[in-house]
């Protein structure tokens, strides 16, 4: 049941249960401040592109086998911690969109503004600098290093923040928090929510099947939209997230909705199927998932010729 949810398996998930005590929930809730970190982490792993700089779409898509969702081999949280495995292929993305980096005009900072890097021999820790809470990445100190320089080749030092100020905030970070920081701030229940979602992130992995991209972001209706093509249908998904005893703290928001992301049908034309959870703290939450772009091909020449 463990690595429905979380990915983990073997030795990891012995490890993992081992440390459980008797009564304690299989995958805790984070603290108050654990959880507005991991929704951050959250939406900037939801924007990965899932290939190298210098690849083509059609060269990423048939290399280095399917990648896990959001970038993520497993997910294992405590109270005040969580714990990442990141696939190796996308390692320097990780590096790229998580950790704060300043646009060389100066305008925006991407990444988490105040996240710095406590690097050690067998994995690395991840902070908001004056914030309890914390990101351990569980990769070797050396593949950390090879990553970020293969990362940050091009970029000018002094706008990496995490590396050109690593025990205090960059000017450019405070500013740039002031002004746009509550873009994925959701409150304490809406943290909360998805923190969950985001320990729970491996529900999309299928049982022997993969989606060939995810996609997360905040429509301007305030819903967070999840997106996958391929992959598990709707009801796999629905089953895990809404299970009473391992699931979220959720609903449909239309529960006599009936799920057509069906792929036995190779001439039907494709839509961006959807179900929407509602979720604590206001949060609502859009599965919307798509059909293998395969089949979408032979729609289109079943319809138009």
């Amino acid at each position: 049941m463990l690595q429905r949810y979380t990915g983990a398996h073997g030795v990891v998930a012995g490890r993992y249960l081992a440390a459980r005590g008797d009564g304690q929930r299989l995958i805790p809730a984070a603290s108050v401040t654990q959880a507005a970190l991991e929704t951050r982490l959250l939406f900037a792993c939801g924007r990965f592109d899932y290939g190298r700089r210098d690849e083509s779409f059609s060269k990423r898509e048939g290399a280095g086998g399917p990648l896990p969702p959001l970038g993520l081999n497993y997910v294992l949280g405590e109270r005040d911690a969580l714990q990442v495995s990141v696939h190796p292929r996308l390692l320097p993305q990780f590096i790229d969109q998580v950790l704060p980096r300043i646009e060389a005009d100066g305008s925006e900072v991407t990444g988490i503004p105040g996240l710095r890097a406590h690097v050690r021999d067998r994995f690395v820790s991840l902070r908001r600098l004056g914030e309890a809470g914390r990101i351990v990445v569980r990769v070797s100190g050396k593949r950390w290093e090879r990553a970020t320089k293969y990362a940050l080749s091009g970029i000018d030092s002094r706008n990496v923040a995490w590396l050109a100020k690593p025990d205090s905030w960059h000017s450019a970070e405070i500013e740039f928090s002031a002004r746009y920081g509550h873009h994925c701030d959701y409150g304490r229940d809406g943290n909360a929510f998805l923190s969950d979602v985001l320990r729970r992130v491996n529900v999309l992995s299928g049982d022997g099947t993969s989606a060939s991209y995810w996609d997360l972001w905040s429509s301007r209706r305030g819903c967070v939209e999840l997106e996958w093509r391929g992959g598990p249908f709707h009801r796999r998904v629905l089953d895990l997230l809404l299970d009473p005893q391992f699931g979220l703290d959720a609903e449909l928001q239309e529960p006599a909705r009936v799920c057509r992301c069906d792929d036995s049908d190779p001439t039907r034309y494709n839509e961006c199927y959807s179900m929407e959870l509602i979720g604590a703290g206001g949060v609502d939450l859009n599965l919307r998932r798509q059909r293998p772009y395969g089949l979408d091909v032979q729609a289109v020449m079943a319809r138009y010729g």
